[in-house]
């Protein structure tokens, strides 16, 4: 959270965070933090990215948290 806000302190037009987790309470802890931006700053564009294997879920399920993008990878 602390990273999302201070973009936005420092005149960000969007608040974006990628992360790489290592485990699945981290990709919960990131949708959690996710949603809570959400709530703080609503009119914010907001992209949060767990990446790899473990952040897959977020690809679709993070738009229920409120993230304005998301990423897709072709394999």
């Amino acid at each position: 959270m602390y990273v999302l806000y201070k973009e936005i302190a420092f005149g960000g037009d969007i608040a974006k965070v990628a992360v790489m987790p290592q485990s699945m309470e981290d990709v919960l802890t990131l949708l959690a933090a996710t949603l809570l931006a959400r709530r703080e700053l609503p009119k914010t564009p907001l992209v949060t990215m767990p990446m790899g294997p473990l952040g897959s879920i977020t690809r679709n399920a993070g738009l229920l948290f409120g993230l304005d993008l998301t990423q897709a990878l072709n394999s």
